[in-house]
């Protein structure tokens, strides 16, 4: 089954949206469930009444002696065919079910999953950096449930609401045979359930908010223990020697959740008790009852026997069951919930669209008193900034850390546009563009630039995903020129642009730091974007090493506009026209040479430095 290209539409979802889901990914598996679910829903009927067949044909056999013995023989037969025909469908549905099962998941993996993803990748990015927002991703896509997917849950939550539909079509069906000959046995069942459905979707209900915040808390204890188990991390394990603090830490985390996970499994109990109880007694009440209407002669002995062993079977499978599905039900209720937040939450418009090039060239670039600050925050983080950026000329943006220069990289790619004040290129509003055309003009190269374990050509041409559908003929020019400039030739020769980069395949291999360095600006090269950003990805290495990256940078980048930014000053020297950030603006403006004879920030800042990169 492909993968749809459509997310889920903005409406509230329910735990009745589990059967569209199952039916919508794996039509005749889960039509298949649901008539499995059917039949097992009026079994318990069916051997009822041919329990009670068979024991009044046997005691009427008994009663009239020999001389019926082969008429009678033959009464029995239908009923016995009978109770072996349910039996068998009783078995060929339990095996039929499994495979079922597997079909429907396996379908929902390919049609829910992939509605799921796009919808993440369309969120705002204000989303990802919000933490409510993020921990309701988290929940949706790793649920605190022992089913840790999204199709798995959905599956479970399909399979107890039918389920929970056959237990009511199973009650329905022998109370009301149990009404046909009783009618008053049938209404006081009927109302000894009410009570403890109630109780059980309350309960169902906390249980659900109580998981959740034992999840917080597992989620923060994996996350531990992945530092203390990784291959990543074992360098600095083995150095610092830290395990024994942070085994601390998840100790703490994992005992938490396991204590409120215990104090969820109590209440279940609880909840199953009481149920049992009440069930129980309704059992006891009914088969007295049954019992005084058989000497009084309203029922046969057969039909007392099967009502009261079907009653028997029906109590003792729901005073556990009917509060399990309520509970299971309430619980996955919340988890629709989540789903229904989740689809509710902004978009970006045009964020799984490709970059879209304009023929228009790169003229300028200007921020006109710009102010802006995050989401739910009171200071602003940039306060009246002002700057202009002309054509193939290099600039540097310097300040402190929290100064503001990563949030220029976000207003110009479209991450944030709800800034005051005007961002101009081209001479047209930032905000009138799509996102998919800002893509476009830029490429970035971040500080926590992302490791892809795909192939090194991949790795690349990850920059402009466009050039996939090019012919290979041009792509391989252009990724011959990339490596080329990026001084990875050597890294090629050895491995080969086809080598898988990390340790997820088999046959993997591993790339020192230096040259993820270069794979990633590799990457920005092959961009034909004409804006190229350099958003402090050398923060990691030392000055001088972050010096040469800038100058082979700035080489490569010829006839482009560059953008360096950095707390650092590594490239100063290198750009036409440096800005100086503090309080949120520009406050100098000039080349190295100005600069420095101004004797004002930029020089203090350049003097406190100057020997790393001596």
């Amino acid at each position: 089954m492909k993968a749809d290209n459509r997310p889920l539409k903005k409406r509230k979802y329910t735990i009745f949206d589990s059967l569209y889901f199952s039916l919508a990914a794996a039509p005749m598996a889960a039509l298949l469930r649901i008539a499995i679910a059917a039949i097992t829903a009026v079994v318990p009927t069916l051997m009822a009444l041919a329990t009670a067949n068979f024991v009044d044909s046997a005691i009427a056999l008994v009663k009239e002696g020999a001389a019926n013995y082969a008429e009678g023989m033959e009464r029995l037969l239908l009923p016995i065919l009978f109770v072996l025909l349910i039996a068998a469908a009783n078995m060929l549905t339990s095996k039929t079910s499994a495979l079922a099962k597997i079909r429907t998941v396996n379908g929902l993996r390919a049609w829910l999953r992939p509605r799921l993803m796009l919808k993440r990748g369309m969120l705002d990015y204000s989303c990802i950096e919000n933490t409510d927002d993020w921990n309701l991703i988290q929940r949706v896509f790793a649920p605190p449930f022992e089913y840790k997917t999204p199709e798995e849950v959905t599956y479970q939550t399909f399979l107890t609401l039918i389920s929970a539909a056959s237990t009511v079509i199973s009650f329905i069906s022998l109370i009301t045979l149990i009404t046909t000959e009783i009618w008053w046995v049938g209404i006081v069942i009927t109302i000894t359930l009410i009570p403890m459905l109630f109780v059980s979707l309350r309960g169902g209900k906390r249980i659900y908010d109580e998981n959740r915040e034992a999840a917080e808390k597992r989620r923060r204890a994996m996350y531990l223990a992945d530092i203390m188990s990784s291959r990543e991390t074992t360098a600095e394990r083995t150095v610092f020697d830290y395990t024994y603090e942070l085994s601390k830490d998840y100790d703490k985390n994992m005992t938490e959740a396991m204590d409120v996970q215990f104090a969820v499994t109590k209440k279940q109990f609880r909840y199953m008790n009481i149920s049992s109880l009440t069930m129980t007694a309704a059992s006891v009440i009914s088969s007295v009852f049954l019992l005084v209407a058989t000497l009084q002669g309203s029922i046969s002995t057969g039909m007392f026997i099967a009502l009261t062993g079907a009653i028997a079977t029906m109590i003792s499978s729901m005073r556990w069951q009917v509060s399990w599905l309520s509970q299971e039900l309430a619980k996955y209720f919340g988890y629709m919930k989540d789903v229904t937040a989740l689809i509710a939450l902004p978009e970006q418009e045009g964020a799984l669209e490709i970059p879209k090039r304009s023929d228009e060239p790169f003229r300028s670039l200007e921020f006109r008193s710009v102010r802006f600050r995050y989401p739910n925050t009171e200071n602003w983080v940039l306060d009246g900034l002002s700057f202009n950026i002309e054509s193939g000329k290099h600039y540097s943006f310097v300040g402190i850390n929290g100064a503001g220069k990563t949030t220029i990289t976000k207003l110009l790619l479209g991450l944030y546009r709800d800034y005051e004040g005007e961002i101009l290129l081209n001479g047209r509003e930032l905000k009138t563009y799509d996102l998919s055309e800002l893509k476009g003009w830029f490429a970035c190269v971040f500080q926590d630039f992302a490791k892809y374990q795909l192939e090194l050509d991949e790795n690349i041409m990850i920059g402009d995903v466009g050039a996939w559908k090019d012919g290979e003929s041009l792509r391989n020019e252009r990724m011959d020129s990339a490596v080329r400039l990026a001084g990875l030739k050597h890294l090629v020769d050895r491995i080969g642009l086809d080598a898988h980069i990390g340790k997820i395949e088999a046959d993997g291999t591993d790339v020192s730091g230096g040259e993820w360095q270069r794979i990633v600006m590799a990457r920005s090269i092959f961009s034909p974007s004409e804006i190229k950003i350099l958003d402090e990805p050398t923060a990691a290495l030392d000055p001088l090493a972050e010096a040469e990256v800038y100058v082979n940078f700035r080489d490569i980048s010829k006839d482009r506009t560059t953008i360096f930014i950095s707390h650092r000053l590594g490239s100063t020297k290198l750009a036409d026209k440096i800005f100086v950030l503090d309080g949120g603006r520009a406050v100098e403006k000039g080349s190295h040479e100005q600069l420095m004879k101004e004797q004002g920030l930029y020089a203090e800042m350049y003097e406190s430095q100057r020997g790393w990169y001596a």
